[in-house]
This record gives structure tokens, sequence and C-alpha cells, in this order.
């Protein structure tokens, strides 16, 4: 890929996540991206639904791979927090379609892997802490049934192929 290609391409993503409602930041397996967005971020896409998000993330430490995409995000409770601890539990479903990349560690198949992912999946969102400034810390654990389009299977970054991920990170959100 050319430098022109390149800084076009990272022209048009600032203005489009300037545009965006950001909504949360997650650590740790996400629900929308797996194993893929172990630091991830959500933007709401509020002109379509208020269940429709943009979300992107890196496996870190090294961000040797990662992915972008959209997640619909449905809760199915909607449970009142308690008036003394501020928490509470609510289930959701999940469907994500997304690209991922992977940076290759041998020549094999060159310096750049990239594809399709879908995954759906369902979990349980519980409130731990509401701050002062309307802000909460969210833990988020589940289970997502990631596949792949390219191949038709489950993605498999494990010698065996896993039909469910787990979910659990940590979500701060507004």
């Amino acid at each position: 890929m050319n430098k022109r290609r390149i800084l076009l391409i990272l022209i048009n993503l600032s203005f489009l996540f300037a545009s965006l409602k950001y909504d949360s930041v997650k650590v740790g397996i996400s629900e929308s991206l797996g194993v893929l967005g172990i630091l991830s971020a959500d933007h709401k896409i509020e002109k379509f639904s208020n269940d429709i998000y943009l979300t992107w993330g890196i496996f870190i430490p090294l961000a040797v791979c990662g992915g972008a995409g959209l997640t619909y995000k449905r809760y199915i409770t909607n449970a009142q927090p308690d008036p003394v601890t501020q928490r509470s539990a609510n289930l959701y479903i999940i469907s994500s379609v997304f690209k991922y990349y992977a940076l290759a560690m041998n020549d094999i198949d060159g310096l750049f892997a990239t594809g399709t992912m879908g995954s759906i999946g369902i979990g349980l969102d519980l409130v731990l802490l509401k701050l002062k400034d309307n802000r909460k810390i969210h833990i988020q654990a589940g289970a997502i049934s990631p596949i792949t389009f390219k191949q038709n299977n489950h993605f498999g970054i494990l010698p065996y192929d896993l039909s469910f991920w787990p979910i659990l990170n940590l979500k701060f959100s507004k």
C-alpha cells in the first residue's frame, strides 16, 4: 500500500470517529471482538438505533492483531439499580460483524493477514460502581461464538477450534 492510500484511510477514519458519540472503553476479552479486542472502544451510532455501535480494538501489549466492525447489542432485562449500592445486573444478546488483522509471525503467508468474522453471543452486564460524574464501571461475562466468513468455520487461534469464546472484561462507560 502506498503512503497516499494510507493517509486517505487515516483521514477518513478520523472524520468518522469525530462524528460518532463515544460510549465505552473495555479492557479484557470483548463481547464484540473476542480475544482480538483485549483493549477496545465502542462508539454509539444513534442515527439508526441506540443498540448499534462501531467497535474497534487491539490485542495488547504488541498490537499484533485487532479489528473493527459493527456491533448490535440488545439488553434483554432492564433491572433498576439498587438504591443504596447503585449496582444492577442485566442480560444482553450481541451480534457483530468485523474485519480483523494479524501481523504474520513468519514469512510464509506474507506480512499481513486480514479476514472477515462474525459473532453471536449472550452475556451478563454487572454495574459495579457509579461515579459522581455519572460514569460507570461494569464487569461483563458471557460467551460468544465466532465464525469466519472466508473458511465458513469457527475461527481458531489455538491448534484446535473453539466453538465458544469466553467474555470477561471491565467496561468504563459514560
